[in-house]
């Protein structure tokens, strides 16, 4: 039989078929791309929706705390409406700060101390890893705290601080250079083992400890 009579079909349909896959493949991918952009679309048409509501409702509401036929009643609508929001927003947060705090790192005592009681506003000196001084930074731009119960920050503190102590006991209140100096007796097993001096200004804000 000569090779000229022989019949190439199944050459044919092989070569058919992979056409066939990649041309699949390519519809498929151009399938995904449009979903992907119509997704995406979609997603900025959102976000710009929102943006002109919010702006819509701030601008209503700056209207309508001009126009006085709504009076009093409008401005109390508009913060019962923004108290309602914060609530709201406060709760989320909080089961959000609970979530993470349940799974997340836990803040130190001195972490504590330096960056929530004392907000970061003041320098730590340390010996032997204990505190021994703290001072306000006049860099810290802000104003000094207050530490209204001095007895309660040194017992809360008392693991932090270079003395061993169980108890305190204030000894006297001075002014010096305007001023307040009050001096403290630090105590273990009813024996005096230090001393600790606060230092405040006129107003009777925190700035400064020292543990003698």
């Amino acid at each position: 039989m000569k090779k000229d009579n022989l019949l190439h079909f199944p050459l044919v349909k092989r070569v058919g078929k992979i056409e066939a896959m990649k041309r699949f493949r390519m519809l498929n991918q151009e399938k995904i791309l449009e979903q992907k952009k119509a997704l995406l679309t979609g997603a900025l048409a959102s976000i710009l929706f929102i943006m002109s509501f919010i702006n819509s409702s701030l601008l209503d509401n700056r209207d309508m705390g001009k126009n006085p036929q709504f009076g009093a009643r409008g401005v109390a609508s508009i913060n019962q409406r923004d108290l309602e929001w914060e609530h709201q927003l406060a709760a989320k947060l909080s089961v959000n700060e609970r979530g993470i705090a349940s799974i997340g790192y836990q803040p130190t005592l001195l972490e504590k101390l330096q960056f929530e009681t004392l907000e970061g506003k003041y320098f730590l000196s340390f010996e032997n890893g204990k505190i021994r001084h703290i001072e306000y930074s006049a860099h810290a731009q802000r104003n000094p705290n207050y530490v209204n119960n001095r007895e309660l920050f040194l017992q809360k503190n008392r693991n932090l601080i270079s003395q061993d102590f169980d108890q305190v006991e204030k000894k006297e209140t001075k002014i010096e250079d305007q001023f307040i100096v009050e001096n403290y007796t630090l105590m273990k097993d009813e024996k005096i083992v230090s001393s600790a001096q606060f230092k405040l200004d006129k107003h009777g804000r925190f700035l400064g400890l020292s543990i003698q």
